[in-house]
């Protein structure tokens, strides 16, 4: 039921909205626009200076009007972007469990599946920074998130690593059990100090 207010108070913005940008938009035969018109008939008679003051109220209805469908279309993108994050984390999560799985227990054949989780990464590694590279060059999303449209910035790379980090450490750890037990050794006073 909610949804369906905001839904009906979307559409009469809209509607409020569209009307106020056409009626705005059109010149009169000399080609003096309606903005002009205003600040001429702001200096005229007190009367004029009432139409004046019902245009910027009228003005200030239109912004507000703008900035509610702004913020409904906001959290509708911000949600999808919530949901694309949570996916790649999953998809790190499950890869860092899919090399924990081939440690613990010896499946066969090793090298084949070895292989095949180095493809995996690479693949994944790409996939996400083909997405997050499309979702940083994007306007609209740039005008959300204050960034210069068209450009990766420090974000994009910092999104990359923190994805990256995790599941590169996690195979270079499966692949060398040395390294894995030096940073076992750098966990195990920890582990020891929260029991």
């Amino acid at each position: 039921a909610l949804q369906e207010k905001f839904a009906q108070a979307d559409l009469h913005a809209l509607v409020f909205t569209a009307a106020a940008r056409s009626q705005a938009t059109t010149l009169d035969q000399d080609g003096v626009s309606r903005v002009a018109q205003i600040i001429h008939a702001f200096r005229e008679t007190a009367a004029q200076r009432q139409n004046a003051k019902a245009e910027e109220t009228k003005g200030a209805q239109l912004d507000a009007c703008e900035q509610f469908i702004a913020l409904r279309y906001t959290t509708f993108i911000l949600a999808v972007i919530i949901r694309v994050r949570n996916l790649v984390i999953a998809m790190g999560g499950l890869y860092v469990f899919f090399l924990l799985a081939l440690s613990i227990y010896p499946f066969q054949p090793q090298l084949s599946i070895r292989l095949w989780l180095i493809a995996l990464m690479v693949f994944l590694a790409g996939a996400v920074g083909f997405v997050y590279a499309q979702m940083h060059r994007d306007t609209t999303l740039s005008h959300i998130t204050e960034t210069q449209p068209g450009r990766l910035g420090g974000d994009f790379w910092l999104r990359i690593a923190s994805f990256i980090a995790l599941p590169a450490l996690s195979l270079v750890t499966s692949q060398f059990p040395e390294i894995g037990g030096v940073f076992s050794s750098w966990l195990e006073p920890a582990i020891n100090a929260l029991k």
